[in-house]
């Protein structure tokens, strides 16, 4: 009735759900959310491939450093917090900056994709995604640091002062 006051006549009634939800499920949509997602799975996927292509590229480096060491009498646990430490912490830092870096350019860039009489996009950060993207990211690098550590806890020191000098 109030919108015949106004001079609009309705044709037909649909529910705002209804409408969302046949929107939601258009092909269209899917397939760019869809291919956000696959780019997104591939940049976590390089981002730790590059954390391990880091540590194997350092691993003489810090190989013969840790030899040293070792050859000093560092222990076992000490040697773990050695190698755990500077990939943990390359991890973390790479980590917080990435996701502040995220928030930022989306909370920047989204609300100006708005076209036309369109209302303007808000920036939903997902809390949720992102702690399980983040803690996805460290199982992987825990895994490197727990393979880097095995790897040097193996090398007697003499073979890593060896390596020192041929490089």
């Amino acid at each position: 009735a109030d919108l015949r006051r106004i001079g609009t006549i309705p044709n037909r009634w649909t529910l705002a759900a209804d409408l969302a939800e046949r929107r939601l499920a258009e092909p269209g949509r899917q397939a760019i959310f869809g291919l956000l997602t696959t780019g997104f799975v591939l940049a976590a996927m390089l981002t730790v491939a590059s954390f391990c292509a880091y540590a194997i590229v350092s691993f003489r480096r810090r190989s013969v450093e840790v030899g040293i060491v070792r050859a000093l009498g560092l222990g076992e646990r000490a040697l773990l917090k050695l190698v755990g430490l500077d990939l943990a912490v390359l991890a973390f830092s790479g980590a917080a900056v990435g996701v502040a870096v995220g928030i930022a350019t989306s909370s920047a860039f989204i609300p100006t994709f708005a076209a036309g009489r369109t209302p303007i996009l808000l920036v939903e950060v997902g809390g949720m995604a992102i702690a399980g993207i983040v803690i996805t990211v460290m199982v992987a690098v825990a895994a490197v640091i727990v393979v880097a550590y095995q790897v040097l806890k193996r090398q007697e020191a003499f073979e890593s002062i060896k390596l020192g000098e041929t490089l």
